[in-house]
């Protein structure tokens, strides 16, 4: 036998080299794998209802904010993603839509109307309180904190008010920047354990922007202001277990496709740990959310050519490095909510698109858990082949002594 495989290396060895060093460049490349298939795909038609915020829940049931033939609504789907009852929310602000949703830790239901108006319903949609959007403030980003919720506002000047779980308000504080009074927008927030909050968005310096990372106590004291001046902005960003926090990023590119998409890892002083190009993935990102190994789940635009537009959304899996493992694209799909499933598996929604932009329909996609053939092992054929050449390599060496 071992004579049979140094004749066979002496024979072709020069090809089986080749083979060796062409597994070893592409074993990188195939452990980006491709995403686990659809377990199902639903699509509602413009005329029943429309939604624009699912949660997926612990008995493996969904709920969505959107609107039906009636006004704002709350939509409670089944299992396969089929719907069972509609509820309708009377806001007192007259909405027509309910366009973000989350649910409570006992089970009721905190929904945000077209109107900016905040309400707190019980686990079957009734309404318990309201809190209405302070005036001349536009509603930027929103997180569910304890029984109540944390809120990001601007117009001209950055705002965020915590809200308790009776629907009072806890604190509101404006903020500038700390150092030289820059103005702050904030695009994205995230209530902290334990109380206080973090924000992401950006700063205007001169002529330009920085990305930042605002945090506050639990009382709404200013913590720290962190600027990254190689980034324009922080759309997303996401608290991790350590203390420290992930978020997506823009970083001027220079050329005519404009700032390039980024996930960033910063420990829990700020300091930047890791930072990963996102471009050819996606050309926008503007949602995290932490997976339960450590990664992240990520959506935003799909890549655009200059001059073009975007065929649709994307849905990126990472590991907890920001290595991205697979995607998932959504064509003519913007895709407004993202969570990990009981199961594993995952859940997004979101507005389809017609051909001419207008809204057409909304979507409901299941994706079925990774199984023990990650998309990582995707590569293992590839170390397979690198192994059996080497196996040759050592005896054919053999051979030769």
């Amino acid at each position: 036998m071992m004579r049979t495989a140094g004749f066979f290396w002496q024979k072709n060895g020069k090809i089986l080299a080749v083979i060796l060093v062409t597994a070893c460049c592409l074993a990188p490349a195939a452990a980006a794998g491709t995403a686990p298939p659809d377990a199902w795909h639903r699509i509602f038609d413009g005329s029943e209802f429309v939604l624009y915020s699912v949660i997926s829940r612990a008995d493996g049931s969904y709920v969505a904010g959107g609107e039906a033939g009636l006004g704002a609504a709350v939509v409670f789907l089944n299992a396969s993603g089929y719907p069972e009852r509609v509820a309708y929310v009377r806001a007192t602000t007259g909405s027509a839509a309910i366009i973000w949703a989350r649910e409570t830790a006992d089970g009721g239901l905190l929904l945000v109307s077209d109107t900016q108006e905040l309400i707190a319903t019980d686990n079957a949609g009734k309404p318990r309180w309201s809190y209405p959007a302070p005036e001349n403030l536009r509603l930027q980003a929103i997180d569910a904190g304890g029984e109540g919720a944390v809120l990001a506002f601007d117009d001209g000047v950055a705002q965020v008010t915590s809200v308790s779980g009776d629907g009072s308000e806890r604190w509101s504080r404006q903020f500038a920047g700390s150092a030289d009074g820059a103005t702050l927008a904030l695009r994205s927030i995230r209530a902290q354990p334990g109380g206080g909050i973090v924000a992401g968005g950006y700063a205007v310096v001169g002529t330009g922007t920085e990305g930042v990372l605002l945090g506050t106590d639990r009382d709404g004291n200013r913590l720290f202001e962190w600027r990254y001046p190689d980034l324009a902005a922080i759309p997303a960003v996401a608290v991790r277990g350590d203390g420290g926090y992930a978020f997506c990023g823009y970083a001027p590119s220079g050329d005519a496709i404009g700032d390039v998409p980024v996930l960033a890892s910063v420990g829990a002083g700020g300091d930047l740990q890791w930072q990963r190009p996102l471009a050819g993935y996606c050309s926008a990102c503007s949602v995290i959310v932490p997976h339960r190994d450590g990664g992240y789940l990520l959506a935003g635009a799909l890549p655009v050519a200059p001059g073009g537009r975007s065929g649709g959304d994307v849905l990126l899996r990472t590991d907890s490095l920001g290595t991205v493992l697979w995607s998932r694209a959504v064509p003519g799909g913007v895709i407004s909510s993202v969570q990990q499933a009981p199961d594993g598996g995952y859940v997004i929604g979101g507005i389809s698109t017609a051909e001419g932009g207008d809204r057409a329909a909304s979507f409901l996609l299941k994706i079925e858990p990774e199984t023990s053939t990650t998309p990582a092992a995707a590569g293992s054929w590839v170390v397979l082949a690198a192994g059996i050449c080497a196996a040759l390599l050592a005896a054919g060496l053999r051979r030769r002594r």
